[in-house]
């Protein structure tokens, strides 16, 4: 990570951990930008550092995802630009990464098209299963 970075970070339990885990060296930043729709994550960041800039996309509330979606957070995520993603997935195979959410999917795909670059946080359970909805080509990622 790097200062200036804008980073997304989407609403699972991987990557919210993995955030926490940044935040713990949120010194060592003087300018980082975090866009979530993640409502862990939004209230992870209820007083963020000086150093770091929240923004929250809003949209309708998935509880089984924690996460804002819809028409709302789409139209959000294309007026911005990300340096860097962070997401997961439900499912990972040779070819593909799911998710078991069709809004889900739509949402992340517009997340990862405008980013510069996207990473994929997943342990070894979500590697070669299915799900029913594709969020992108596994070399995408």
């Amino acid at each position: 990570m790097n200062d200036d970075d804008i980073i997304f970070a989407d609403s699972s339990t991987t990557v919210y951990y993995f955030i926490k885990k940044l935040l713990e060296n949120h010194r060592q930043f003087s300018n980082l930008t975090i866009v979530s729709n993640s409502g862990a994550i939004l209230r992870e960041l209820t007083d963020p550092p000086p150093s770091i800039t929240l923004i929250a996309l809003g949209g309708v509330y998935n509880t089984k995802l924690n996460s804002f979606l819809g028409r709302i957070s789409l139209n959000s995520i294309k007026q911005l630009h990300i340096s860097k993603a962070f997401i997961s997935a439900a499912a990972i195979s040779i070819s593909e990464v799911y998710t078991f959410h069709e809004n889900h999917a739509e949402f992340l795909s517009h997340v990862i098209k405008h980013s510069d670059s996207s990473w994929l946080l997943a342990d070894h359970l979500k590697f070669e299963t299915s799900a029913v909805f594709p969020i992108c080509h596994s070399e995408s990622v």
